[in-house]
C-alpha cells in the first residue's frame, strides 16, 4: 500500500496538470471570442454560436468581417462556408475586393506574411487569389490591431518577443490583454 501512494500522487498531479492546461486554453479562447464580440458589436452568444460551427476559432472574426462587408448576417456567412464555399469564392460572389482584407504586411518577415507577399508581388491585386489561411491571417492581424489600437507591426513585434512560444492569434490576443491589464494596474497605482 505504501508503495502505491507515491504512484497515486504522481498520477493525480499529472491529471491535474493536464486539466489545468485544458482550462487555460479554454480561457484564452473565451477571451478571444469576447474580444470578437466587443469589436464587431455583437453578443457573446452570437459569437459563441458561430464558433460552434464547422470553422476554426481563428475564422470567427473572418465570419463577422465578411458579414459586415457583404451586408449579410453572420449565420448566412457561416452557412455558406459550412456548405463548402471558400473564403475567396465568398468574396467573389459578394463582390468583396481582395484589397478589403489586405493589410500593410510589407515589413514583416513572418512565414505567413512572406507567403502572402510572394502572391501579390509584381501582380495586379485583381489577379491574386488568397487562400483560406491568407484570409485568416490578414483579417486576424487587422482585428487585433484595431481591437488593441496598435499598428500591426507592434503586434508582430510583441509576438516575436515571445521567441516562438505564441502559436495562435488567440495566444497573441491573450498576451495583449494581459499587457493591457498590467499597464492599467500600473497606471492606477
Amino acid at each position: 500500500m505504501r508503495k502505491l501512494l507515491p504512484l497515486t500522487i504522481l498520477v493525480t498531479v499529472i491529471i491535474l496538470l493536464a486539466a489545468g492546461s485544458i482550462w487555460a486554453k479554454e480561457d484564452v479562447n473565451t477571451e478571444y471570442l469576447m474580444n470578437v464580440a466587443d469589436y464587431f458589436d455583437v453578443s457573446y452568444e452570437e459569437v459563441n454560436t458561430i464558433a460552434s460551427g464547422n470553422i476554426t476559432i481563428e475564422e470567427v472574426p473572418v465570419v463577422f468581417y465578411m458579414a459586415k462587408l457583404s451586408n449579410k448576417s453572420s449565420q448566412y456567412v457561416l452557412t455558406a462556408i459550412d456548405n463548402g464555399t471558400t473564403w475567396s469564392n465568398y468574396m467573389k460572389q459578394h463582390r468583396i475586393h481582395q484589397g478589403s482584407v489586405l493589410v500593410n504586411i510589407n515589413k514583416f518577415n513572418t512565414p505567413e506574411c512572406k507567403g502572402i507577399l510572394d502572391k501579390i508581388r509584381n501582380r495586379p491585386l485583381s489577379s491574386v487569389e488568397f487562400d483560406k489561411q491568407d484570409i485568416i491571417v490578414l483579417v486576424n492581424y487587422n482585428f487585433l490591431a484595431n481591437t488593441n489600437k496598435m499598428h500591426i507591426s507592434e503586434i508582430v513585434n510583441k509576438r516575436d518577443e515571445q521567441k516562438g512560444s505564441i502559436k495562435s492569434f488567440m495566444e497573441i490576443n491573450h498576451l495583449l490583454v494581459k499587457q493591457s491589464e498590467l499597464a492599467q494596474a500600473e497606471s492606477n497605482d
